[in-house]
């Protein structure tokens, strides 16, 4: 039984297009590796394909024209909360409006005046200044905001005829 060794290749160098560094280039693609793999240099890497594939000319109308345009239509229609813009808050997702006021401030902003906001919204919803009452109206928005942020979680009818306001 004959056994065959593998020759060791060395290690191939090339000057990187983008950035001019050398590097080591992968074998398996030592023909094509143009660019290291520096996260510049990927994104250039990129966009010099994109570019050469829109050169060719069967590539130039790929994304023109009536037939792309209602293809596309029909696809955001299947996917609507792809495009949406979402925050992710602490185990809740929000999405659209909300997410871009949430966004809009900073986080130090957010942590030293949430509790004065809370205090204040609830005070001008009910009307009082009273803590019993305030602390009623609190608890009652937050099975609210329960119902709403987490709609799967099914709210029972007593605690449901307890949130309607009288």
């Amino acid at each position: 039984m004959r056994v065959r060794r593998q020759r060791l290749q060395q290690p191939f160098h090339r000057r990187c297009l983008h950035c001019g560094h050398w590097f080591v280039v992968d074998p398996r693609v030592r023909n094509r590796q143009r660019y290291c793999s520096s996260p510049a240099c990927v994104k250039a890497s990129r966009a010099a394909a994109q570019r050469r594939w829109l050169s060719k000319p069967e590539n130039r109308d790929h994304f023109r024209g009536k037939a792309h345009v209602f293809r596309v239509q029909q696809w955001r229609k299947g996917n609507a909360v792809h495009g949406q813009r979402q925050i992710q808050l602490g185990r809740y997702v929000l999405r659209g409006k909300l997410a871009g006021v949430v966004r809009e401030l900073a986080l130090q902003d957010l942590m030293d005046t949430h509790f004065s906001l809370l205090i204040g919204l609830v005070s001008h919803l009910t009307d009082t200044v009273l803590q019993d009452e305030m602390a009623r109206e609190i608890r009652r928005l937050i099975l609210l905001g329960h119902g709403i942020l987490e709609p799967s979680v099914p709210v029972p009818v007593h605690v449901r005829k307890r949130l309607c306001r009288p």
